[in-house]
């Protein structure tokens, strides 16, 4: 019967026992919840521990986990007492290429003994040339006779000496030349040789150690649970979007998949193991910033300022209103920001959700995203064409649809497609379950638009005060060519005056706008009507623009 050890152990720094004695554990990574920025990873370490006092010594674990993150959990067959946990980072250095290593110092050894004989070799030619330069210098001279004279060496001795004394001198240079060329040569190898031996040295690498201290009443197989965190780690929501029309008065549905982009840098190899997606932050703030107080009061001004102002009134006159400084606001630090087909489990706690991806899943710390799905819903949709002639005679269109489900939807990339056919990429914002909100799937070439601008008339009128008017009118025709009713939405505006002597008309034979003051912005207009199919909608729309004749106003579009 399994046992669990007493105590969940966080950083600690306590001292292990004097007489306990060191076991070695290797861990393995187990369990990985990863957030939005950060990762919580859970290694396993299973092994025996003897009876009395003993050190568990995991020293597998990176060295670049976040600093008192650590926590340990166990279970055993026997009940155990955990006396303290310690943390500490050290320095290893891997020796796997220790024996090519020897090999490539041995083959640098021999070529460097090679390199100093051609040297020897170099110097004993030049000490020959120098003794041969020394014997023909003394040979060219006039030797004496015995009687107080001297007699010259002879042309032909002479010739003979030089031609004797050239050729020993050439075939030296020629060793010499070889020597050094054979020199060159090996240097080069022994250059390769160290780089070689550069690249395979030990890599120095920083682990972190955790030693368990705990008792043992009898001997026993243990499994820790060892958890911490890691800064180099995060996950991206990505969503696929497929759009399917209705048609032959079927409804219109969106498919939403919802898949995550993991990455990981970290020192850990992610391999086979259980993945959940977290949509905490515990790298965020956790409350607000606390304000400090501001504080108001009268100006004092100082002596030197007093005098400068004294000075000032007394060479430009009185200056009656004196602009004091505002004072300086301590203003707290802002919060760190946080740094997005089988389907997840989901749990849901209170405003987080975890996904759990069902399987194994492997995580490369190259630099590779995992590309992992959460699961796909699919929900009812209210199509539309979209417009805004004025910019663009394109329909675009739309889908709204009302997001089902427990879990909110974090921002992120959404790749549309419609009836199958990718459009594109667009954006999700964070959505919350029933909230509404709308996706644009591109052109709708089934439906045409065109505005035409049919009066633009300006002009001016009254005899005493002249008064300047423009009128512009437009026809907005939208032609809908699919074989089934669609919804057309057109957004114009029109302008508006914050001068109270320009007034702004809508013209009397203007098409009645369907929402005035679209998105809470003024003088955004919206025309709605659903068109049936091959049949088209005509929208006219004019207003005058009147103003004061001798006033200048910004250009009426």
């Amino acid at each position: 019967m399994k046992r669990t050890i007493i105590g969940t152990l966080f950083f600690t720094t306590f001292l292990s026992p004097a007489m306990a004695a060191d076991v070695p554990f290797t861990s393995e990574v187990g369990e990985v919840t990863v957030f939005p920025r950060g990762a919580e990873v859970t290694r396993f370490a299973t092994g025996s521990v003897p009876a009395g006092d003993n050190v568990v010594i995991v020293s597998d674990l990176p060295g670049n986990l976040v600093a008192n993150s650590v926590r340990v959990e166990g279970t055993a067959e026997t009940q155990m007492q955990i006396g303290s946990v310690d943390v500490r980072r050290t320095i290893v250095s891997e020796n796997d290429n220790l024996d090519e290593r020897k090999k490539i110092e041995r083959q640098i050894e021999a070529l460097s003994d090679q390199i100093a004989e051609l040297d020897q070799t170099i110097i004993n030619a030049n000490t020959r040339r120098k003794m041969l330069q020394e014997m023909a210098s003394s040979a060219i001279l006039p030797r004496p006779t015995g009687q107080g004279g001297s007699i010259a060496v002879s042309a032909n001795e002479l010739k003979e000496i030089l031609t004797l004394t050239a050729t020993r001198q050439d075939a030296l240079s020629k060793v010499t030349e070889k020597a050094r060329i054979e020199k060159r040569q090996l240097s080069r190898q022994i250059d390769d040789l160290r780089n070689q031996i550069a690249q395979s040295a030990p890599k120095r690498r920083q682990v972190t150690t955790v030693s368990i201290n705990l008792n043992a009443p009898a001997a026993s197989d243990a499994r820790f649970r060892i958890r911490y965190n890691v800064s180099n780690a995060g996950w991206a929501p990505v969503y696929d979007a497929r759009l399917t029309l209705g048609r032959q008065g079927k409804q219109s549905r969106v498919k939403l998949i919802r898949r995550a982009n993991v990455r990981q840098a970290t020192t850990d190899k992610w391999q086979n193991i259980k993945l959940t997606l977290s949509t905490a932050r515990p790298s965020a703030a956790t409350q607000a910033p606390a304000l400090s107080p501001y504080i108001i009061s009268k100006m004092e001004i100082r002596p030197y300022a007093r005098k400068r102002v004294l000075r000032q009134k007394s060479t430009f006159g009185a200056r009656d209103n004196m602009v004091a400084p505002a004072p300086q606001m301590e203003v707290a630090p802002p919060p760190t920001v946080a740094m997005a087909n089988a389907g997840a489990a989901i749990a849901l706690s209170g405003f987080l959700a975890e996904y759990k991806i069902p399987g194994k899943v492997t995580i490369s710390n190259a630099g590779a995203q995992k590309n992992v799905i959460i699961g796909e819903r699919e929900f009812k949709a209210d199509i539309a064409a979209n417009t805004t002639p004025r910019l663009d005679q394109t329909a675009y269109l739309t889908a709204k649809f009302t997001l089902k489900g427990g879990a909110p939807y974090l921002p992120g990339t959404v790749l549309l497609s419609r009836d199958g056919v990718y459009l594109g990429r667009g954006h999700l914002p964070l959505l919350n379950p029933d909230e509404e909100h709308k996706l644009s799937f591109g052109r709708d070439d089934f439906v045409k638009v065109k505005r035409t601008r049919v009066a633009q008339k300006a002009g001016e009128s009254g005899f005493v005060s002249r008064t300047k008017e423009d009128t512009r009118k437009f026809v907005t025709t939208v032609k809908n060519l699919h074989d089934f009713p669609i919804k057309v939405v057109v957004n114009d505006f029109i302008p508006y005056a914050t001068h109270e002597d320009i007034t702004v008309k809508m013209t009397p034979d203007s098409t009645k706008p369907t929402k005035t003051n679209v998105d809470k912005k003024r003088g955004i207009l919206a025309w709605e009507k659903t068109v049936d199919a091959k049949a088209e909608y005509i929208i006219k729309f004019g207003y005058t623009v009147s103003w004061p004749g001798k006033m200048q106003i910004t250009p009426v579009q």
